[in-house]
Formats: structure tokens, sequence, C-alpha cells
């Protein structure tokens, strides 16, 4: 055989195998007579019923019980709709003999004789099963975000594995956001003092491949508002990130389940609500200490579960440089601190 490009020819697919091919996978063939008021259809459409190929047993009745209950009145004027739409376009659900549910989608074609009369209905039908499944697992998803978004008055969003916006108008949609999301232009929307900040933990949580977490200013209704953002990896089955999802909430709104709070300055400051609160602020043990007028020491030692030995004016200093950045310290009924940052 020769080189010569021009002198290859191609060799067709016989239709037989072509035919069992695409058959393998989901799709089937029908052919419903008029006159005869009679459906036949393919091995793969068998497959697709789960039943036997059993081509003298092929009745449109036959077919019509395999149908769900509640879709069966798709066929009932089956004649009717084919000879007056001269199209058929169906989607409907089946039903096994093992009791499993399976969606098909159905279309059609009315062919004429050669007197112009309809003589039959050709189609093909497919397995869509697993689309509808992924419509209805989105449908679900939708609705759980919008019920998180009701009940906690949050802002949920998410980026692609590694940290970029892809689909601008749901970021916008999400977030209220306007003008240019790609790279770190969404940060156009924070507080100019507060994006070094939101970046460097943005940055830390997708090279560590751990949740994110930060707390800045962001442009809200025209002013600037503090929030607070949290995000989590969602893996893939090989182990890479797929995506991230996040969300926002502002610190002064009304969380949808709130908690029975009591708030004083004689509630005593653990080592955990101070190192929250640093983190709300984005500040290190040496600026508290400084913001306090303590020793660095000395924050160290208050951040240290069980040390003792940190005199009541050195923590009543901490709670007050807090205090005054906006932190609220809280005690709910079950004796659950909680730190919060209000707005300024």
């Amino acid at each position: 055989m020769g080189n010569d490009a021009a002198g290859v020819q191609a060799m067709p697919l016989p239709p037989s195998d072509a035919l069992d091919l695409i058959e393998a996978h989901g799709i089937g063939t029908w052919c419903y007579d008029v006159d005869a008021n009679r459906l036949s259809w393919s091995a793969g459409i068998s497959r697709i019923l789960g039943t036997p190929h059993e081509p003298e047993q092929q009745t449109l009745e036959s077919f019509v019980e395999l149908v769900h209950p509640a879709d069966r009145a798709v066929f009932a004027h089956v004649a009717i709709t084919s000879i007056s739409g001269g199209n058929d376009d169906r989607e409907f659900r089946v039903l096994r003999a093992n009791g499993e549910l399976r969606w098909v989608k159905s279309l059609g074609k009315l062919v004429y004789s050669p007197d112009g009369r309809p003589s039959r209905v050709v189609g093909t039908t497919f397995d869509i099963t697993e689309v509808r499944h992924a419509l209805d697992a989105l449908d679900q998803r939708e609705g759980l975000y919008k019920a998180v978004r009701e009940l906690l008055d949050v802002v949920i969003w998410s980026t692609d594995g590694d940290g970029q916006v892809r689909d601008e108008v749901s970021w916008w949609r999400e977030t209220g956001q306007r003008g240019r999301v790609d790279g770190w232009n969404r940060l156009d929307s924070v507080h100019p003092e507060d994006r070094d900040r939101a970046r460097l933990a943005w940055d830390e949580a997708l090279r560590n491949r751990a949740t994110y977490f930060a707390s800045y200013r962001v442009l809200w209704n025209g002013e600037h508002v503090p929030v607070v953002s949290r995000a989590v990896p969602v893996a893939e089955r090989t182990g890479g990130i797929k995506r991230w999802v996040g969300i926002t909430v502002r610190q002064d709104a009304s969380f949808g389940l709130t908690r029975d709070l009591t708030t004083s300055s004689s509630l005593p400051l653990t080592p955990g609500q101070v190192r929250a609160a640093r983190g709300y602020l984005g500040w290190s043990a040496e600026q508290l200490a400084d913001r306090a007028g303590v020793s660095f020491s000395t924050v160290r030692r208050i951040e240290t579960p069980g040390e003792r030995g940190v005199r009541q004016q050195s923590l009543s200093a901490i709670r007050g440089a807090l205090e005054e950045a906006g932190i609220r310290f809280a005690v709910d009924r079950d004796g659950t601190t909680c730190v919060s940052l209000r707005s300024l």
C-alpha cells in the first residue's frame, strides 16, 4: 500500500455494526405503524427497558405497561399526535422489572406513503437518567443554597479549584460586586486597608488546602461594612481540589440562628477568645500587646490554656483594646464562649 493520501479510501463501517455500537450506549430506535397501530423497537430500547428482546411480543400496549403510571397519559393519543404534529418529542419514565426507574427521551418523525398519506413514525430513544439526576442534584443544590442564604443571611460563593472566579455572572449575583472579578480584581470591593490581609489568607488556604477564614471590610450598598468569609475546598475522587465553596456574612447582620447571649465586662476572658479576636482583627500578638499597653509575654500567657499569673489590670487592658477595635465577647446559655466583630 502506498503513502499517497489521495489513494487511500476509508472503509465504511457496516450499518449493522454501527447500529450495534450506538445502541450499546443507551440509545435505541423504534417504528410506529400508523395504519396497524403497532409499535416495534430495536434491541437498544429493550436494554433501556430492562427486558429480553422479543420482537414478536412487541405492541404499543406492552410498551405502555412498562411506562411509569404517572407518565402513561402521554401515550393516550399517540396516533393522533404523530399524524397531526409531524414530529414526536416525549420525555417519560419507565419502570424496569427489578423496580429501577429510568428516564428516557424519545424523538420521532412522520414518514408519508407515496400517495401522501401518513404511513409511519420512525424515531430514536435515549436513556437520559444520568442527565436528569444531574439536573435534579443541581436543583436541590440551588434550593439548599437559597434556604441557607435566607435562614442565615449569608452570601454563598464559589471558585474553581485554583481559586479563580470563572462564572462571573454567578459571582456578581451572589456577592453583589460589579465590574471585573477575574484574577484579583474581586478585591476592588474590599476596603484598601484590608486587601492584603484578605489576599494573604486566601493564598495560605490555597497553599495548605485548608479552610479559608478572613475578616475585612467590604463595600456593601455603598458603604464599607465588616464581614467574615469562610471557604472550604471540595475534593475530587482523585484527591485534587475541584472547587472552593464559601460564605460571607456581615458582622452587623442578624444571624438566622441567633443565640441567647450574655455580654458583660465581668465575663472571664479565655485563651480561645483572645486568639479568635486577634484572628477577626488580623492582629499579631505583638500588635495586641502594643494596643493594650502590655508586654508580649503577657499576651502569650493569656493565650496559653492553663497558664496563670496574669494580673487583672492586664486582662482588663487586653479586653479594652479588643472591644475598642470592635470585638464583642459573649457566653450563651450552655456556657459556650462566643466572639464576634460588631459594626464600627
